[in-house]
């Protein structure tokens, strides 16, 4: 109703139309809007005429053989010019349908209000009830004390028609539709030409001479029929709509879940960080005070070395200091051979250098720093080659058809391939046929480095579907990932039902996966259409 009500209200006055007229542009108005818009554009034109000096031009007229400006209006609706004729806003022709659906609309919706009496029109103060009205009084309504006081029934006002609320006959015009070109004539005829009904003065010396016509009752079937047939493919689009509409609510719901998952999964993932650098932490620095033992001693022995040696040193010097004191020359003599003999042996040949193990080995974050700055959304990409490198199948199908040569006009065997190019040609009627003569068949998919899958859509049977593809549609398809084609673990399985065309599954792992497979299991043969896959990458580095 709500939807109707819309195309019932005249755009101006916001009400249900009354009277409608339609201008050439299409759209409708109430006859008193468009006398009011008319009667606007006329003043307008005025004002702006006095402005222009224009008052003396128009009581004299327009020059000779100048043709005088035909009146125009401007639809409130589109905003374009609708021109009118030299009868004005009675040249427009009522639109008796309209008028006939607004009239039963509010017949309708009349009905679905409570039975409640208007209030009296004559009350002062608050009014009562009212229990008639009269007809030939522009239906006042009265209650039972006014009706007395001031509709007494006798004379003149005893041959007034008065009825119970809401029986009062209908103000509407004659729903009888009339010649727009001659106001007296109904109209009898339907102008095929210009697609409008005329009347028969219109066929015989009106505009519409020599025109192809037809009856009435011919033109109404014929155009309702066509009427049907576009309501009911516009009804179907509609539906498609709404089906698109609440699909994508159902999408939005998901974004919304989503949106919690990913948060889910950003608080975890932080947590699982921190947690590795807190362990990450506790191990190198227990790292870093090891090595400090290991190099402290290192150092402390070479000082206990050096310190050893040194005191032994200085004591050769303290001795050596009083043999030269010696006065006695053979005394000194006796002596000075043996006393340089422990100073050369007193000399530290070695070098005198910090043990090169004394410096930490250290460590290096920027690559971890880089990583964690780099953190970000990953892009989402539908692209074959951006998301597999290679695909492989349990076996393809090679089939050999009679073909025309126009060169040489002859007929040729020529090999035709189902092969895994089929799955990737977004061809709906072109499709991959594996006849493994088992009732196992696979499709194995090598994803391209750093590329993660969220989804993988198979489209099971080519369009225009046939009995013999439907027949070799999967029962049942399992999904399978990992780095080794040897060693699968299964992720998800599905089983097709006989009116399934398409399956959808998902790969939502933390991890991501470098290979994976589909096991389709079949009575016999297997065919599947197209494959399609959702990724997620890396974005690129900025720079």
């Amino acid at each position: 109703m709500e939807a109707l009500e819309s195309e019932l209200t005249c755009p101006m006055c916001l009400d249900l139309f009354e009277s409608p007229l339609q201008l050439p542009c299409l759209h409708n108005l109430c006859r008193k809007c468009v006398r009011d818009l008319d009667s606007y554009s006329k003043k307008a034109d005025g004002a702006a005429g006095t402005a222009r000096g224009g008052a003396v031009a128009r009581k004299r007229g327009p020059p000779a053989g100048q043709q005088k400006d035909e009146p125009k209006l401007t639809c409130p609706t589109c905003r374009r010019e609708v021109p009118l004729d030299e009868r004005g806003v009675d040249g427009l022709s009522r639109n008796m349908v309209l008028q006939n659906i607004v009239d039963r609309f509010r017949d309708a919706r009349d009905k679905e209000k409570p039975d409640t009496a208007p209030p009296c029109q004559l009350c002062e103060g608050d009014p009562r009830p009212a229990v008639k009205v009269c007809v030939n009084c522009d239906g006042l309504a009265y209650c039972e004390d006014c009706l007395l006081t001031f509709h007494p029934a006798r004379g003149p006002l005893a041959r007034h028609t008065l009825v119970a609320p809401g029986q009062q006959p209908s103000k509407a015009e004659p729903k009888v539709v009339m010649c727009t070109d001659h106001a007296d004539e109904k109209v009898n005829l339907y102008c095929k030409v210009e697609e409008a009904p005329v009347c028969a003065l219109c066929k015989l010396v009106g505009k519409h001479q020599g025109h192809e016509v037809a009856a009435l009752s011919d033109a109404y079937k014929e155009k309702k029929d066509v009427l049907m047939e576009e309501v009911s493919a516009l009804k179907n689009r509609n539906e498609e709509i709404s089906q698109f509409v609440a699909g994508m609510r159902e999408t939005c719901a998901k974004v919304q879940e989503q949106n919690k998952t990913w948060q889910v999964k950003l608080v975890q993932g932080i947590s699982r960080l921190e947690k590795i650098l807190k362990e990450r932490k506790k191990f190198l620095a227990k790292a870093i005070s090891e090595e400090e033992e290991e190099k402290l001693k290192l150092l402390r022995e070479e000082i206990s070395k050096k310190e050893e040696h040194l005191q032994k040193s200085q004591a050769v010097v303290a001795y050596v200091e009083e043999v030269l004191k010696e006065k006695d020359q053979s005394c000194f003599l006796q002596a000075v051979k043996s006393t340089r003999e422990r100073v050369e042996k007193s000399h530290d040949k070695d070098s005198l250098a910090v043990p090169v193990g004394w410096m930490f080995k250290g460590f290096d974050f920027s690559r971890e720093v880089e990583a964690l700055k780099a953190m970000d959304l990953t892009e989402l990409t539908t692209s074959w080659h951006e998301c597999v490198q290679q695909v492989w199948a349990s076996s393809e199908f090679v089939e050999f058809k009679q073909q025309y040569n126009q060169y040489n006009y002859r007929q040729e065997r020529v090999p035709v391939y189902y092969n895994t190019d089929n799955l990737i040609d977004n061809r709906a009627n072109t499709y991959w046929h594996s006849n493994s003569g088992q009732a196992q068949h696979w499709l194995r998919l090598q994803l391209q480095p750093g590329v993660q899958a969220r989804t993988l859509k198979l489209s099971l049977v080519p369009k225009p579907p046939g009995k013999w593809t439907e027949n070799h549609r999967p029962e049942k398809v399992t999904l399978l990932a990992g780095n080794d084609f040897n060693n699968m673990a299964a992720l998800e399985t599905v089983h097709v039902g006989k009116e399934q065309s398409e399956i959808t599954l998902n790969v939502d792992t933390e991890k991501s996966f470098l290979q994976l497979t589909f096991e389709m299991k079949t009575p016999s043969e297997c065919i599947v259409s197209q494959l399609s896959i959702v990724a997620s990458k890396p974005k690129p580095k900025e720079g």
